[in-house]
């Protein structure tokens, strides 16, 4: 139903997605207090937001009497608790708290938030460019382990 592209820029988007995806009152920084930073990032920088604004501009890449399905396919079958999930765990690990608190002031504010209202429109329309450069190495690097 769905061709090996289109899934590998899904994939490239969940990543980028993931590179977007980052306050504490606490002064200190600990993993309580990032978790704490990280869960407001995602409250102001909602990732459920974002992946369903990739599926809807995705979705344009596909034939118009397939997008409906495209798009209940996409939305049934990413798990995004699962992704948040591990958006919280990476923050946590990568990230200060000082770090977050940034992330959450600046996506709150609305520079931030008309940033976040484009970043979906963004994905969809750089991901193709990216899943053709990974396909080229990819298929040289294929190449080159059969010659060898």
């Amino acid at each position: 139903m769905i061709s090996k592209p289109t899934v590998t820029t899904i994939t490239f988007s969940m990543l980028f997605c993931f590179s977007f995806t980052a306050h504490a009152v606490h002064s200190t920084d600990t993993p309580e207090s990032r978790m704490v930073a990280a869960t407001n990032y995602l409250q102001v920088a909602s990732m459920r937001k974002l992946l369903d604004d990739t599926i809807e501009e995705l979705a344009q890449q596909v034939y118009p009497e397939q997008r409906a399905e495209f798009k209940k396919f996409m939305r049934k079958g990413i798990r995004i608790d699962l992704l948040e999930k591990a958006a919280l765990e990476s923050m946590v690990k990568t990230f200060t708290t000082k770090e977050l608190q940034a992330l959450v002031d600046f996506y709150g504010s609305q520079t931030g938030k008309s940033i976040m209202n484009k970043m979906g429109m963004y994905t969809a329309e750089v991901m193709p460019s990216i899943q053709q450069e990974v396909e080229r190495v990819l298929q040289e690097v294929t190449q080159e382990d059969e010659t060898q």
